[in-house]
């Protein structure tokens, strides 16, 4: 199409961060598990890429065990469009109103659309959402994706840029 250029060099780059990504990924397997299991029996889940299925409750109690951790989190979404300068976030709480905040570090630079309207449908229709991703201090999350509506949506994920003009 006239006028419309494909920066090939970007191309390539994602295509090589991608296959990348995926070769790192798939050498060590994913496995969930409590966290009593994995205290109890740790060498069970040596060389293996760890995640905790908890809740908000469990993490809100006692942070410490969870913090530096990948972990599951089931919660009813807060979403008011939040945005600061290199995050996108929202807030994931409980029936009991003991929220976590989840995050995308660098997420807007280049915007994916797909985790915007999960979340959005999540907390219109007062549904649950789940996160997965690793526990920093001052309770927070930095997603690796989110599970919604069947659908396992990679947070990480920014598409390529096709340059116009």
């Amino acid at each position: 199409m006239k006028g419309e250029k494909v920066n090939m060099k970007e191309i390539l780059i994602w295509i090589f961060v991608l296959v990348l990504s995926l070769i790192l990924n798939s050498c060590a397997p994913l496995v969930k598990t409590d966290l009593q299991s994995l205290k109890d029996n740790p060498e069970k889940y040596q060389g293996k890429i760890v995640i905790i299925t908890t809740d908000i409750k469990s993490v809100f109690e006692a942070p410490g065990a969870y913090l530096g951790k990948k972990i599951e989190l089931k919660g009813y979404v807060e979403y008011k469009g939040f945005r600061e300068l290199r995050n996108w976030n929202f807030i994931l709480k409980d029936k009991e109103g003991r929220s976590i905040r989840c995050y995308e570090r660098e997420y807007r630079v280049e915007a994916w659309i797909i985790p915007v309207m999960a979340i959005r449908k999540a907390a219109r229709n007062n549904e649950q959402l789940t996160v997965v991703g690793k526990l920093q201090k001052g309770l927070k999350i930095e997603l690796d994706w989110i599970e919604y509506e069947g659908l396992t949506i990679d947070t990480d994920f920014k598409p390529f840029r096709v340059k116009i003009g």
